[in-house]
């Protein structure tokens, strides 16, 4: 559940977040048909440890292609706020409850024109700005406690929105809204919203138009009551809402009460890349379908996967729409989901408006453990 927070401010919430939060059959030869997973793309980003910006490569999503998706795409459902996900302060308590006017920017907001943008000083506050850019980097955090705050950012032509540098402790990134531009560029590289290889608090962010929203490399970070909007869907790209790459040593990630959409990989992804995923939260999320990928990957694919994976708790979560594979175990919503690692649970994940929770499905290619 939330704690109470000032209006417009989200270092309350996210100094609560911590206490807040601590709160099947295998069926053989089902599910997706993998690609050559031998075969390597470029994912765009790299290791935390690492701050160039050159796109290093990552194994090709071990799911969907377009033509593998049966029927058409649906619609971009609407949802009400139910009751029960909202406080009497008007506060959500979950990603179904979050609102259109609860992120992004204020109305009749007005910024000044601006181009790429680097901090030059720690408690920096960058924040009214009209950032637009269509190469590289739209505002670059490279200081400690810098707030990144009140801006829009349009990172066409597979530009980053904000990048978050290694090593840096302390980067809010709060109240923006990033517009790739629905991109003509098929390549999978570049056009993310939020790229953290720190530590950093992303809240109440609104995404669209990119390949991906948020990408969380760094340690200690939170991603706490984003909206994704849409994403620029192609086949010959990797397309998440909210993507965890792992790292040397303990994450210690939340990703929470966010509203996402599920891209022709999935919608919240764990890909163990660069290292183990451990003492990850993921909890109370929307993740709406829209005919592609799963809802949420859970870091135990057979590729992306760290034998010392633990402590990933995914919990809460509501889905929403129709997933790239309806017909597996958990109707699409999840993969990946290893339930025999230490630590790692799956409860009280259920589309929305139902009463029953869906299962575990451990696998990719198949709903047992690959």
């Amino acid at each position: 559940m939330r704690c109470a927070r000032s209006a417009r401010s989200s270092r309350p919430l996210l100094a609560a977040v911590g206490a807040t939060l601590l709160v099947a059959a295998a069926l053989t030869g089902c599910g997706p048909t993998p690609r050559d997973i031998g075969a390597k793309n470029q994912h765009g980003e790299e290791p935390a440890e690492v701050q160039s910006e050159t796109p290093q490569v990552r194994p090709a999503p071990e799911a969907e292609s377009d033509s593998q998706v049966a029927g058409t795409e649906p619609s971009h459902p609407s949802i009400d706020p139910p009751a029960d996900e909202v406080r009497a302060d008007g506060e959500p308590t979950h990603g179904v409850g979050l609102r259109r006017s609860d992120v992004g920017l204020p109305s009749g907001w007005r910024g000044t024109a601006s181009g790429a943008v680097r901090s030059s000083h720690a408690g920096q506050v960058i924040e009214g700005l009209e950032v637009s850019v269509g190469s590289g980097v739209a505002i670059r955090v490279e200081h400690d406690d810098v707030t990144v705050r009140y801006n829009r950012v349009s990172h066409r032509s597979g530009a980053n929105g904000v990048v978050v540098a290694s090593g840096v402790r302390g980067a809010v990134v709060e109240f923006n809204e990033f517009n790739g531009h629905y991109r003509s560029e098929s390549g999978n590289s570049g056009s993310i919203g939020v790229v953290t290889y720190g530590a950093a608090d992303i809240s109440r962010n609104f995404f669209q138009g990119g390949r991906d929203g948020v990408h969380v490399y760094g340690a200690n970070s939170r991603v706490i009551e984003n909206w994704v909007e849409d994403l620029h869907q192609h086949s010959g790209a990797h397309n998440d809402s909210i993507y965890l790459g792992g790292r040397s040593g303990r994450s210690d990630i939340v990703v929470a009460r966010n509203r996402t959409i599920a891209g022709n990989s999935g919608g919240i992804d764990l890909y163990a890349l660069y290292g183990p995923l451990q003492g990850v939260e993921v909890v109370d999320n929307l993740v709406i379908g829209v005919g592609k990928g799963f809802g949420i990957r859970g870091g135990g694919q057979s590729f992306d996967h760290h034998p010392d994976n633990r402590d990933i708790k995914i919990e809460g979560n509501r889905f929403e729409g129709r997933f790239g594979w309806p017909q597996v175990l958990g109707e699409g919503t999840n993969a990946g989901v290893d339930l025999t690692r230490p630590g790692n649970t799956f409860t009280n994940n259920r589309w929305v408006d139902s009463t029953t929770d869906l299962p575990p499905r451990c696998g990719v290619k198949q709903d047992s453990c690959e």
